[in-house]
């Protein structure tokens, strides 16, 4: 939720509102004709964002991202035959994303339930990672293609 301040902040119940709902809401502040010239520019650069990284906050729960290990079968792109493919599912205040970041326990899991992994290294980013790889060809699975994973 984007909330445009232009006389007054957000009152206590709105706020209490947005907690209960587990609604994140982005403040603006518009205090200008010029503001409202640039809005998209304050859009991406808000005045504050109620999100809470501190465990003992009530906003804490609203942000917490929670992580889900998924395992399944799907072809390879390289040669077509069915290979056991794992994604990290991560769902949170501001939508869902599938990710190949896997922590060393979700690669374990995933490893027992048929998933071969390779240690990579990234000379870009000089980060090591783990890639799925199809049991069949050898080839990594692509660790950065976009849509659906699974």
């Amino acid at each position: 939720m984007i909330e445009i301040v232009v006389s007054h902040p957000p009152e206590a119940s709105a706020r209490q509102y947005y907690l209960e709902n587990h609604i994140v809401p982005i403040r603006i502040d518009l205090s200008s004709e010029e503001d409202l010239a640039n809005l998209e520019h304050r859009v991406a650069n808000p005045d504050g964002v109620e999100l809470c990284l501190d465990s003992k906050c009530p906003m804490y729960a609203i942000g917490k991202a929670r992580r889900r290990l998924l395992v399944g079968t799907k072809t390879c792109g390289a040669c077509l035959r069915p290979m056991n493919a794992s994604v990290v599912r991560t769902s949170h205040a501001f939508g869902v994303r599938d990710s190949f970041d896997f922590s060393e326990e979700e690669v374990k899991l995933a490893e027992s339930e048929g998933v071969k992994f390779e240690r990579r290294f990234n000379q870009t980013s000089n980060e090591a990672y783990h890639a799925v790889i199809c049991m069949n060809c050898k080839i990594m699975r692509s660790r950065y293609r976009r849509g659906p994973r699974l």
